[in-house]
């Protein structure tokens, strides 16, 4: 299983309101890409250390193929479009090997 993990920081003077919109459209594109996602967590840092990003994201999928239509779906685009622009100052993102725990790498 692969793991993509994002992490933003938002622009000066991003709202709550905003934040919020964001974090709602983000559990929306969750439920309607369904179980081609492993798991998927996201919400705003919780701040116990200094110089961190304000929010992440961590999707796991099973496979590159997932991984990819996760990516290029509409509805991820939506979100992208939507919100980069008017609240990302920076994201990076990294895609790293899953294991479940108690589970193995094949």
């Amino acid at each position: 299983m692969i793991a993509h993990v994002v992490t933003l920081t938002f622009v000066e003077g991003a709202g709550p309101a905003t934040i919020d919109e964001f974090h709602t459209a983000l559990t929306r594109m969750r439920v309607e890409l369904g179980d081609r996602i492993v798991s998927y967590h996201h919400g705003p840092a919780l701040g116990l250390r200094p110089d961190g990003a304000d929010y992440a994201i961590v999707s796991v999928v099973r496979d590159e193929e997932a991984l990819h239509h996760y990516l290029d779906s509409s509805a991820h685009q939506a979100v992208n479009a939507e919100f980069a622009d008017r609240l990302f100052a920076e994201r990076r993102a990294v895609q790293i090997d899953y294991v479940a725990e108690g589970g193995s790498p094949d």
